[in-house]
């Protein structure tokens, strides 16, 4: 994915997530992968298969 922004969820014990300023009408590709920090190396899973999301408000 071109010019793709990570949003990093540190600490969260939720699972959702708003991401804002996205324009309407406009369609987003959405991946996401976990991770978790033993000591000082993080591990992280595979990506996610994109899902393609539409803005509608």
């Amino acid at each position: 994915m071109s010019r793709a922004k990570v949003i990093k969820m540190a600490g969260s014990k939720g699972v959702a997530k708003n991401i804002t300023g996205l324009t309407k009408g406009k369609r987003y590709y959405v991946s996401v992968r976990s991770y978790k920090t033993v000591g000082k190396k993080t591990y992280y899973s595979a990506w996610s298969t994109p899902k393609s999301v539409a803005v509608s408000k």
